[in-house]
């Protein structure tokens, strides 16, 4: 249950571009650069070989940190800008530094601010800046944890969301976007409340209803499989009684999902059937085998090798079905070991590795960065309070 911190415009056109620059994370893979924007790389390497004393590097991180705050302002000023190509830039801007850095202390001062801004990119902007604005929407709650703040955030974007998702003459992108913020914002605010959970999940199903298997490779094919992983997300929280009726009235949708022809939603279709199984075990050892069918397709599939398919998309696959097959069949569980900095996380879930994972699309490289520093995190995952550096 995520858990995480709880407390009780100006116009004009701005360079976007340059903020961006300034606040885009480093190209650098290095772990240590993973988290820090360019402007700061920048700085942190050319003192790098300095002889300054440590409180003359104190200053220096000091006045690194009000830059890195000035510019995120900036960028925040130039989301109301008239110029949509601004307003992108500054959007973009801001998804960077929240996904490179835990900006928890800066956020919680201005929550009014920020619920305005990404309302607003979703509500007038187009295309685009409507996406950026849908992704900007779960990583605030991410940084906001599972408070008011997100409650209350997630409570504004609802609706916007929810239409954006539903409306099929928009961009398949942004409904794409739309879907995985409408999962994860709930799955961070509400995930004590089914109610508003099972109202979610129902959204993201209605979503679904266009899937077919001879839909082949169309665009919608994105929406589709971002709806099924966020829907499988909340899936995690849901009361076990109801995991079990979402089982029983929706496995055969899920089986025609296995058939398609896109590999992503083949994949989330299989991951989301392996938590369901997972789960009604853990719940009643006498919970009904899968079927035979169930079982010949996924074997099918873990064995794929046919020629039409590229070659890589066919080891994918395979890899992925032996162990979604291995989970239905057999009951086995995923044995993960993710490293990162001093500490390991361990994935030994269908549910946790899914959660894993839907993180991971929404933070990128800022991910082992927020699995070290983010209290939200490290509750989702029992890594225990934040480990001093």
């Amino acid at each position: 249950m995520p858990k995480g911190k709880k407390k009780s415009k100006s116009g004009g056109t701005l360079r976007g571009s340059r903020l961006e620059a300034g606040l885009a994370p480093s190209s650098s893979d290095d772990e240590s650069n993973a988290d820090t924007a360019s402007v700061l790389s920048c700085a942190s390497e050319s003192r790098c070989g300095s002889e300054g004393t440590v409180g003359e590097a104190d200053v220096e991180d000091s006045v690194l940190h009000d830059d890195f705050e000035d510019k995120l302002k900036e960028a925040i000023e130039g989301t109301s800008q008239k110029s949509a190509k601004g307003r992108l830039s500054c959007l973009e801007a801001i998804r960077k530094a929240l996904s490179n850095r835990y900006l928890y202390d800066f956020l919680i001062e201005r929550p009014t601010t920020v619920c305005d801004f990404v309302e607003r990119g979703l509500r007038k902007g187009r295309g685009e800046e409507q996406g950026v604005s849908a992704t900007l929407a779960a990583l605030a709650c991410v940084h906001y944890g599972a408070g008011e703040e997100a409650a209350s955030l997630f409570q504004t974007l609802l609706q916007p969301l929810t239409t954006l998702l539903l409306d099929t003459a928009q961009p398949p992108s942004v409904r794409a976007k739309c879907a995985t913020a409408l999962g994860l914002c709930c799955f961070v605010a509400e995930s004590d409340n089914y109610p508003e959970v099972q109202r979610c999940m129902e959204s993201l199903w209605q979503a679904l209803s266009g899937a077919k298997p001879s839909t082949g490779n169309s665009p919608a094919t994105v929406v589709h499989s971002a709806a099924l992983l966020a829907w499988g997300l909340l899936l995690t929280v849901a009361p076990l009684d109801r995991l079990l009726a979402q089982a029983k009235s929706n496995m055969g949708r899920l089986q025609e999902l296995l058939e398609s022809s896109d590999l992503d939603l083949r994949i989330a279709a299989g991951e989301v059937i392996a938590i369901i199984y997972e789960v009604a075990r853990d719940y009643d050892d006498n919970f009904e085998e899968p079927s035979d069918a169930l079982c010949n397709q996924l074997r099918q599939l873990a064995t794929d090798s046919q020629k039409f398919r590229a070659k890589k998309e066919r080891r994918q696959q395979r890899s992925t079905f032996r162990d979604v097959y291995r989970a239905v069949h057999e009951g086995s569980s995923p044995d993960i070991s993710v490293k990162f900095g001093r500490e390991v996380l361990e994935l030994d879930t269908w549910s946790r590795k899914l959660q894993y994972d839907a993180f991971c699309q929404l933070l990128g490289s800022g991910m082992n960065l927020h699995l070290a520093a983010n209290e939200l995190l490290r509750d989702i995952f029992e890594l225990g309070p934040v480990i001093a550096a």
